[in-house]
């Protein structure tokens, strides 16, 4: 049986870093963990999604860095030729805020490509991080209102 009462903000924490970073991939995990630990805490619910969105930036950092280190050429390795395109020209017509607010797109959005993109491409990274760390509290945040709202039963249907 799944012992939900055992996730910590701790785990969220680690979770949301470790799910930014390039060699972490568990599609919903850290939206699955913000929602079961915001539902467990209604009064405190904000400290979930702050914490998850923050927590989330040394992963994503890791992973931007990565790609400033590959550069364009040694961005195959990690995506297609063809993703590498949409995401030059995205940042081109449209800049980093935009690569950034990206993330409100919700999995199994490629995100990740999007991040060593960034970084690859030389995205202006105070902007990105900024879009970025904006999206994930909205997104965050979100999942944690709505798992107030509806947590009960997110609960009793997880178990």
């Amino acid at each position: 049986m799944l012992n939900l009462e055992s996730l910590s903000l701790a785990g969220v924490g680690l979770l949301a870093a470790l799910d930014s970073a390039p060699f972490w991939a568990l599609p919903f995990g850290v939206d699955a963990a913000v929602v079961i630990a915001a539902s467990q805490r209604p009064h405190t619910f904000w400290v979930v999604g702050l914490l998850a969105a923050f927590a989330s930036l040394p992963g994503a950092a890791l992973t931007y860095y990565v790609g400033l280190r590959a550069g364009r050429l040694g961005l195959h390795r990690f995506m297609s030729e063809k993703r590498q395109h949409s995401i030059e020209k995205h940042l081109r017509t449209k800049g980093a805020v935009a690569l950034g607010l990206l993330d409100l797109v919700p999995p199994p959005f490629p995100f990740k490509a999007v991040m060593f993109g960034a970084g690859a491409f030389r995205a202006d990274y105070r902007r990105f991080f900024l879009a970025l760390l904006a999206g994930r509290v909205i997104r965050f945040g979100l999942e944690s209102v709505l798992a107030v709202m509806y947590g009960p039963q997110i609960l009793s249907w997880l178990q």
